[in-house]
């Protein structure tokens, strides 16, 4: 359970079980795996892969992933589903999965958690900065820049969607859903089909929903400590902001780098607290005024501004990607311009306490209705028949 996708992947499976449908789930073995069967594929790990042999075997797998072919083929034929649901197959699984589907024309939805699709540089992000360079089918550009951070994984991930391309991979898959109205604008700008694409957004389940009066001290952010999060120009903000407590869950590869800097600039009103399990961050979450999300990157229907709402918090976040369809205006900020961030953390805690209360209950309904699973459960069955309608 890493992220926003894959409690995507477990809310729909709880759904459909609990609604009298059978489910199975493929995947990749992995120590930490919640749940795991016969199936499925071997681990692939890129990161520890250091000789040319064990480069290119990874890109190999990457590229098309026969092991997983293989075993999800094993699956499908003993399991014999009427539909696929795919979300990120991409990287460790491989496209490979796709010619098991048009094997057995077995109708494929994908969910789309990120922009891999119209581009290498998955998250649209490089050197600090939103990248859109290799889009359009210009994947080559991932290489010549470097979008991927290193030579080997910017090749391997402009071979792959080259690969994907030729192919027709994206063609085969009957629906797409997209996560935000902001993620279906770019893949359409891109040329994928607007009639293939459905907007479902991200939800929460229902016991998530719950407003808490408290008050609370400080901020908080909780996500992936990685440079597209917006993290160091978060902690400039805690700069000209002495006074208030900042409190930063989560763990990733900028952690180390993070706590370097809160410390040699002695900020003693930033804490870090780690990885954090949904029944600790709820508490993270409670005792706090506000709720900061600083994203450099298009973020699509980021979970955590989700989660911070239903718990009637007030969430600032950037003015970026699928946080514009969540939040109201007042709430939003350019996440490069340091001290505006600071102002407008500033201002919500200093604004009347009745004011902040009735814009927490105002945001707060505004989640619930938009955001839940009855919501989620309607659409996705449409999808579904919308799917099947598309593959006869």
């Amino acid at each position: 359970m890493r992220g926003g996708a894959d409690r995507v992947v477990f809310l729909t499976k709880d759904l459909l079980e609990k609604n009298g449908h059978q489910t199975q789930i493929f995947g990749m073995r992995h120590p930490e795996n919640i749940i795991e069967n016969e199936y499925f594929a071997d681990y692939v790990d890129y990161d520890s892969a250091n000789s040319l042999r064990q480069k290119l075997k990874a890109a190999g797998k990457m590229i098309y992933n026969f092991d997983a072919k293989k075993k999800f083929d094993k699956l499908v034929r003993d399991f014999k589903p009427d539909l696929i649901h795919f979300h990120n197959i991409y990287h460790q699984l491989s496209f490979s999965l796709i010619d098991t589907a048009r094997k057995y024309q077995i109708p494929t939805v994908m969910t789309l958690h990120d922009y891999k699709l119209i581009s290498p540089n998955y998250n649209l992000f490089h050197d600090g900065k939103i990248c859109e360079r290799s889009v359009r089918g210009k994947y080559y550009r991932c290489l010549t820049h470097n979008c991927l951070g290193g030579f080997w994984r910017s090749l391997f991930g402009m071979l792959e969607s080259y690969f994907v391309a030729w192919r027709g991979d994206k063609k085969t898959i009957d629906l797409y859903i997209a996560s935000s109205e902001f993620l279906k604008a770019k893949f359409i700008a891109d040329g994928f089909p607007a009639e293939k694409l459905v907007f479902i957004s991200n939800v929460l389940p229902a016991d998530q929903f719950k407003f808490n009066d408290v008050e609370g001290e400080g901020i908080l952010f909780s996500g992936r400590l990685s440079e597209e999060k917006g993290l160091k120009n978060l902690l400039s903000a805690a700069k000209l902001l002495p006074d208030v407590k900042f409190k930063i869950a989560g763990a990733g590869p900028l952690e180390s780098e993070l706590k370097e800097r809160a410390k040699n600039e002695k900020l003693g009103n930033v804490e870090f607290f780690g990885y954090q399990k949904w029944t600790e961050l709820e508490r993270l979450i409670d005792n706090v005024k506000l709720v900061v999300l600083p994203s450099l990157w298009y973020e699509n229907c980021p979970l955590s501004a989700i989660e911070a709402a239903g718990r009637g918090r007030v969430v600032l976040a950037s003015n970026r990607g699928g946080f514009k369809e969540i939040l109201p205006d007042d709430m939003l900020f350019d996440p490069d311009d340091t001290r505006a961030m600071a102002d407008k953390i500033r201002h919500w805690l200093d604004i009347d306490v009745e004011k902040r209360k009735q814009a927490r209950q105002e945001l707060f309904n505004h989640v619930r209705k938009n955001y839940n699973v009855d919501l989620y459960w309607s659409k996705l069955l449409k999808a579904y028949g919308k799917a099947a309608e598309e593959n006869k």
